[in-house]
Parts: structure tokens; sequence; C-alpha cells
């Protein structure tokens, strides 16, 4: 508004009163209806309460102005009430943000203020400079005000480049950086394919592909490197080897932490069944690992870490209740297979009540209208792809209630 304002001073014609108006009604008129597409957006879910919240705060605060001033200056070119007592509504909307915030309902608010002021930041030295460059070398005889709207000017359009550039980076990346360097998507792509790996080989070998992928690298193994066995897992330089060796064993291992020499690597992936298992590997090049590909590889270790010793757990629990059920008195374990055998029973139960047995009362009924009904072959067929078509469906319920 203050740009707009300052812009309408070259035009004599134009009341900057009206052009202030105008502005403000246009800008509440667009904040609202965001809100408003924001409220149905969110109708489901609890954020729904903070735009609620918000809504209603600048809605309140802003009506009296807007309607007993605004509209009204600027349609009959007088107003009903004066803008010093409309514009006291406006207290409104510090209240409500510090009730949002005492609440902690202001999350996804304070996020977007946070990237605005960081982005505002940024963009306030470039702003400088170009001015004081453009004051300084050409023109030099200008007045405050037109300097002070060239760095507003000058200010906006970077953040709005700023803003463009985040919004490019997000819907372009994949298409213009290549796969090698995007890691948030490969950390995604792991996190899914490890929830589907059955054993501890599993994981393993989907971590190799995925760091084969990743980085640029020449041999990779997961090796268990035991005290009395330090022979590197696949062809190298023995003494590049060694010092590797001995800076693990001159520090405390933590899980994702990586150890560097040269060509060589080593991070520790965990200690399972008194076994440490490290991922070993070279490089192509003798160039340190940059802090994004450090910071990934770790994550993705400290994933496979987890769901590794969340197997060999599940694993051991299993063992231990075969090895109860071959005791005699382990009565109370017999109970709980009991139980768990009926509970899967019930589901399995209302499974197929719920929507095969359903399915086919629907189908049954069709039929037996069909039989009553004097109708056209066209018809006719017509109704009998349709009931095919639905056997088909139920034939492919049938076989997920099967597999599950």
């Amino acid at each position: 508004m203050f740009i707009v304002s300052l812009e309408s001073l070259s035009f004599r014609s134009i009341s900057e009163a009206e052009v202030l108006l105008t502005t403000f009604f246009i800008n509440m008129v667009i904040i609202l209806a965001l809100l408003g597409k924001g409220f149905v957006y969110f109708k489901k879910d609890e954020q729904q309460h903070t735009v609620k919240g918000l809504f209603f705060a600048i809605g309140l605060s802003a009506a009296p102005f807007v309607l007993f001033y605004d509209l009204p200056v600027l349609i009959i070119g007088k107003w009903v009430l004066p803008a010093e007592l409309t514009v006291t509504s406006f207290f409104v909307l510090p209240s409500v943000f510090l009730y949002l915030i005492c609440t902690d309902r202001l999350f996804r608010l304070q996020f977007s203020i946070n990237h605005f002021v960081y982005y505002a930041l940024l963009s306030l030295f470039p702003a400088f400079l170009v001015t004081l460059l453009y004051a300084k070398f050409v023109h030099k005889a200008r007045r405050f005000a037109e300097l002070t709207l060239l760095f507003l000017l000058i200010y906006v359009i970077n953040i709005l480049v700023l803003y463009s550039k985040g919004y490019f980076d997000r819907t372009l990346r994949t298409k213009l950086y290549v796969q090698k360097n995007f890691y948030q998507e490969s950390i995604y792509r792991i996190g899914e394919a490890l929830k589907k790996q059955r054993n501890m080989q599993e994981v393993i070998r989907c971590m190799e592909k995925e760091v084969r992928e990743v980085l640029d690298i020449e041999n990779l193994a997961f090796v268990q490197l035991a005290v009395q066995n330090r022979q590197a897992p696949f062809h190298c330089d023995e003494k590049e080897w060694m010092k590797l060796i001995k800076k693990m064993d001159g520090q405390p291992l933590s899980i994702g932490k990586m150890i560097e020499n040269k060509r060589l690597f080593a991070v520790f992936v965990g200690s399972f069944r008194q076994s440490p298992l490290l991922l070993i590997g070279k490089k192509k090049h003798p160039i340190p690992f940059r802090a994004e590909q450090k910071d990934w590889l770790s994550t993705i270790v400290y994933y496979a870490s987890v769901t590794i010793e969340n197997m060999l757990k599940v694993e051991d629990f299993i063992k231990e209740l075969d090895n109860l059920k071959e005791r005699s008195h382990s009565v109370w374990l017999t109970r709980l297979i009991f139980q768990w055998s009926e509970k899967e029973r019930r589901k399995l139960a209302i499974d197929l009540h719920d929507t095969i047995l359903q399915d086919l009362i629907v189908l049954k009924r069709k039929v037996e209208s069909l039989r009553f009904q004097n109708m056209r072959m066209e018809e006719m067929k017509k109704q009998l792809n349709d009931i095919e078509e639905e056997i088909v469906d139920m034939i492919d319920v049938t076989r997920e209630t099967c597999h599950d």
C-alpha cells in the first residue's frame, strides 16, 4: 500500500486517500478469500481451528473500518463513522494472535512468518546496495522520496524472486538436477523400501543398492569386522586400509558416524548379536564427502540400524515363543495363541460379512430381478456385463482377503 501511494504521487488527478482505501479493501478481500479457502481445505483437520481463528480475527477487526469508512468514502464520498473510531476494532488482531500463540495453534503460520523474515533479511542488503549505486553513479541529484520508492521496489522484487526460486526448486528439481544429488527424495525412497524388507540380508541389499545409485563410489560392502579378522572386503591400498582401521580403533563409534581416509570410508551401522556391522566403501576419487552427503548417509544408516534391530528383536521373540511352546507348563502361552487365533477369526468373519457377503446379497437380488423382467436383448446384455464386472471385483476382494 505504501508503494502504491508513492506511485500515485506522480498522478495529480488521483487522490492518494482513494488509492490507499482501494488497495486496503482489495487486500482484505484477498486475505479473507484465501482464509475461506483454507477453512474448506482443512475441514477435517486440526489446523481448521487456526484458520478459523485467523479468519474471524481479521474479519472482525477489519469489518468496522471497511463497512463504515472505507466503502462509504469510495462509493458516496462520505464516511458513516470516523476512521479514528473504526480503527479501534483492529485491537482484536493482537488479542486473537496472542490466544493462538498461547494455545500453540499458530504452528503453520509461524513457519510462514519465519520464512518471510528470512527472505526479507536476505533482500535487504542487495536492495540497499543497488539504490546506493544508482544514487551515486547514475543520477546523483535525486529526491529522498524517489530513492525510497526505488529501494522499496527493488526490495519487493528481491523477495518475490526468492519466493519464485523456492517454488521452482520444489516443482522442477526432479527434472533439472541429476538423481545423484537429490538426497531428500532418496531418504523418502529408502524409508519406504525398508518397510517391505523381511530380514537383515534384504535390508543390507536394499541399502547397498541405494548408496551405489546416489554416491559416486567404486566398491561397497557391509561387513562385520571381528578383532581377529581385519581383512579388507575388496581390493584396495593396504596402507590406506590400515590407516582407516586405526582411525576406527582410536575413537568411539556411534551409529551413523563416518570415518574417511582418502578414497576409503567407513560408517558404523550398529552392533548386532555381539558383532559390529560397518558399511565400508571405496570412492572413485580422493575427494572428501560434502556435508549434505554425510548427513544423507548418516540418516539412511540410522534408518537401516533401527530396522535391523527391530527385525532381530522379532526373531528373538519368535524363538522364545517356540521354546515356551515346547514346554509342558506353558499354559499362558497356549491361551495367548488361542486368543490371537480367535481374534484373527473374528476379524476375517467381519471382513467377509462387510464386503463379500453384502455384495453377494445385492448380486442375488439383481439376478432375481432379471428373471421377472421383460427387456430387450441389448438391455439384458448390458445388465449381465455389469453383473460380470461386480463378480470380478468380488474375486479381487476375495484374493486380497486370502492374501492378508
